[in-house]
């Protein structure tokens, strides 16, 4: 039997037979820890330690508007992506059991309540079992119960404080509690809670709020001053201040010929004002920065800039992909529950799976559409590139070119007497070796211009007798050219010459 010394007095048997670093050493039952005595962990929160209270306190802390809005803002990120079960290399047996189970819950609000995790630290979920007809068991039920039931023990199981066994709580049953949590440690089972980092700025802004509505109170109404004659008879004022009283109250007063009534507006206590809002607004700040990591999806202010929106969008995306893993390692947690239960331990099983929902560009898809009825063939590396389509999702169809038919047949030139001969040997049709810009553009010309555009430029060359005639006076056609359909030509044109740019390693 060997003996592994952990000081000058102590040392602990080891088995041979098991290796010596498969035995933990520091544990909370055997480190200097008083806390243990009470048989149960404490939530170490400083803020529940300072204040004294229980982690129930931070539900009320959800209903400050600021902070409520910035917890549907972070959830929302999650919840509109789309989610489905991945089957990978499980058996089809089992994936289309879960598919069918997951689909008769409510997928969304269980979603909802494990995104409370990172608010309060940690958030159990019950699930509640049923049994088939064909004997097997699924998840009936996936239900959030509150956080102040539960505490963690020594070995940081978690625990729930029943009427029957209140300090230490009852031993949970294996299977039986999902437990989300939010940068949980060995030291800190109870996550770290973002409602704690808001605690004193919540406090601080309604303590300023509520400094700032006495102040309104008092300033921010004029003061009314009544003015009555020297000797005026200690009855007569206390009659006066009660008008006044009332006056405030109804706007309505009725006085002698020998009094008046002013009204003093007190403008010097705008900058005291502004001291208010200031403290809010910071308040406000650190509110969002905790939540979102970041204030301008919340509150923009009177200043901002795009590259500050770039930034700020990446950061709560980063956020975002940490939901969404807290989400999925829920839900495959309790995917293999129920493949254990069912069929035991498996190699492989289903996943839960969440993505975001790819935006086609209708521009792109109408500009490829328009390119592809003019000829154009793209390569498979093309579609998967732009449409994120897999390579055995779709197959390419071969299929023919439009004909081209010219309405006239093209024209050469040549300098043999300064005369102009017609080239009538050339086909109107284009050769396969031809370039896929040079259809293009000949498709696109002769389609959306025709006679009124190319007919015009043809007549007027077969009536000049040399080429520094037509050359010269060629300019002079496009004056009776319909300026929108050339505008038209020119930027489809200029269009296709920068897609084909774009385009060129890839259909190669």
């Amino acid at each position: 039997m060997a003996k592994l010394w952990i000081n000058e007095q102590n040392y602990i048997n080891i088995d041979k037979k098991q290796p010596l670093f498969s035995q933990e050493i520091a544990t909370r039952k055997r480190s200097i820890n008083f806390m243990s005595f009470l048989g149960y962990l404490p939530n170490p929160d400083a803020v529940l330690k300072r204040t004294g209270q229980n982690i129930k306190v931070y539900e009320e802390l959800r209903t400050e508007p600021q902070t409520r809005t910035c917890i549907q803002s972070r959830k929302s990120g999650t919840m509109s992506l789309l989610h489905g079960i991945n089957r990978g290399k499980a058996k089809t047996e089992h994936s289309q059991f879960i598919e069918e189970n997951f689909s008769q819950l409510p997928i969304q609000t269980i979603i909802e309540q494990i995104l409370d995790a990172p608010a309060y630290g940690f958030q159990p979920l019950e699930v509640t079992y049923g049994t088939l007809p064909s004997g097997k068991m699924e998840a009936k039920k996936v239900e959030a119960k509150p956080v102040e039931w539960f505490v963690f023990d020594d070995e940081n199981n978690l625990r729930f404080r029943s009427k029957w066994d209140y300090m230490i709580g009852e031993l949970l049953p294996d299977k039986k509690f999902l437990c989300p949590s939010y940068e949980a440690t060995y030291n800190n089972p109870y996550g770290n809670p973002l409602l704690s980092s808001c605690f004193w700025p919540i406090t601080f802004k309604k303590g300023g709020l509520q400094f700032w509505v006495v102040f309104v109170e008092k300033y921010g109404m004029p003061h009314v001053i009544g003015k009555v004659p020297p000797g005026t008879k200690q009855d007569d004022r206390g009659r006066v201040m009660e008008m006044l009283d009332a006056m405030v109250q109804d706007a309505v007063a009725v006085i002698n010929n020998d009094e008046t009534i002013e009204f003093v507006s007190d403008t010097g206590k705008s900058a005291s004002s502004n001291t208010f809002s200031q403290l809010i607004n910071y308040c406000n700040d650190d509110i969002s920065k905790v939540i979102l990591g970041q204030t301008l999806t919340t509150q923009v202010g009177n200043v901002g800039s795009y590259a500050a929106g770039k930034v700020h969008a990446t950061i709560r995306q980063d956020i975002v992909d940490t939901d969404v893993k807290l989400v999925k390692q829920t839900f495959n947690q309790l995917i293999r529950w129920i493949t254990e239960i069912n069929w035991g331990k498996v190699n492989d099983y289903p996943t839960f799976d969440m993505w975001a929902e790819e935006d086609i560009d209708l521009a792109i898809a109408q500009r490829d559409k328009t390119l592809v009825d003019a000829g154009l063939k793209f390569s498979k590396k093309y579609w998967q590139k732009t449409y994120g389509f897999e390579a055995d999702d779709f197959e390419l169809i071969p299929s023919s070119p439009p004909s081209l038919t010219p309405s006239s047949p093209p024209i050469q030139f040549t300098e043999e007497g300064n005369e102009l001969k017609e080239d009538n040997k050339l086909s109107s049709e284009f050769s396969e070796s031809q370039d896929i810009e040079d259809r293009f553009i000949q498709d696109a010309s002769l389609h959306l211009i025709g006679e009124k555009f190319v007919d015009g430029i043809v007549k007027y060359i077969k009536s000049c007798k040399s080429f520094d005639e037509a050359k010269k006076g060629l300019y002079k056609q496009y004056e009776n050219i319909d300026q929108g359909l050339f505008q038209e030509v020119m930027e489809k044109a200029l269009f296709y010459s920068d897609i084909a740019g774009r385009t060129s390693d890839i259909t190669k």
